[in-house]
């Protein structure tokens, strides 16, 4: 399947068929009881084993680094637009 949706994360199991399922290219939708994102993020990465949870960890560090690159093109884009406005505007 390409959707796979999970009731609730409850166990290491179930966090462990979770990860394995998104590494391996399916659209994982689960659900686990928190007070927020910050304690979602570290109770799953607490419930896997020690392996996982560096897997874990370093995917946190790639999200970071696509949200950075992504502000970078933005950036880029935007100076990109204003210096043709102004080469355009000198040249007249």
């Amino acid at each position: 399947p390409d959707v796979i949706m999970i009731a609730e994360l409850r166990d290491g199991k179930s966090c462990e068929a979770a990860l394995s399922a998104a590494a391996s290219g399916h659209y994982v939708i689960a659900t686990m009881h928190t007070g927020g994102v910050v304690e979602t993020v570290e109770r799953f990465i607490s419930m896997v084993s020690p392996e996982k949870q560096n897997l874990a960890r370093l995917d946190q560090e790639i999200t970071k680094l696509r949200s950075q690159i992504d502000d970078l093109n933005s950036t880029t884009n935007e100076l990109s637009m204003v210096y043709s406005q102004y080469s355009e505007g000198s040249n007249s």
